[in-house]
């Protein structure tokens, strides 16, 4: 059988090794690995356990150096999909992540992940507001009115501190000034960036301004 360029099927040109033969004596990283179906994820098991690979129509195994990186959410994060169990046995380790613990990490996070400002502007941000915001969040992941399930991501965070200073960079902006301070006042748009990162409790939907007036 003739394929493109006049090759045959016996020829090695026409081999496709695909990404994992390619990534040989590098590093592979799935994200989201509950997302693949489960009968390519049992393709990875002889990946993982052998270090090695065939290519699909041709009597070659290939040896792979790998170093497989993954990550999943908690299975009761998701419904789309899980690991299967032999492919969890080859792991030789599972590192599980949690929330800042205290106010300072959210804070050090906060400013570390959050988006650069025009370089028109000079942002001053008073550290009881950044206490502020990420008090906010450690007490959404303590509500019993908000799915902890879910959980309460520390983007939460980020949104509302780069929507305090976009406010900031707004006014500034009108009254023809180069330094952005955010104020108190500021603190009641902080519902628009909070409410489509919680997942209220089902006895409490549609009651999301509520909920959000007992954290603040």
């Amino acid at each position: 059988i003739k394929v493109a360029e006049g090759r045959y099927l016996a020829d090695e040109m026409t081999i496709h090794y695909g990404l994992l033969p390619r990534t040989n004596r590098g590093i592979f990283g799935i994200n989201e690995l509950p997302d693949l179906a489960e009968r390519i994820q049992v393709g990875l098991l002889n990946i993982m356990e052998e270090k090695d690979v065939q290519i699909r129509g041709y009597r070659v195994r290939l040896p792979l150096d790998l170093f497989v990186i993954a990550s999943a959410n908690p299975e009761d994060y998701t419904s789309r999909g899980r690991i299967i169990t032999p492919l969890k046995d080859r792991f030789g380790s599972q590192v599980r992540t949690h929330y800042p613990l205290t106010i300072g990490e959210e804070m050090q996070i906060m400013e570390a992940e959050r988006h650069p400002l025009p370089e028109d502007f000079e942002l001053i941000f008073p550290t009881f507001m950044k206490e502020i915001v990420a008090e906010l969040t450690h007490l959404a992941r303590r509500s019993p009115h908000i799915s902890q399930s879910s959980g309460v991501s520390v983007r939460m965070s980020i949104a509302n501190f780069e929507n305090l200073a976009s406010n900031a960079v707004r006014r500034a902006a009108r009254v023809g000034e180069t330094l952005a301070v955010p104020r108190i006042t500021d603190l009641a748009y902080l519902t628009s960036s909070t409410t489509g990162r919680l997942e209220i409790e089902a006895l409490d939907e549609g009651k999301e301004e509520q909920v959000l007036s007992r954290l603040e």
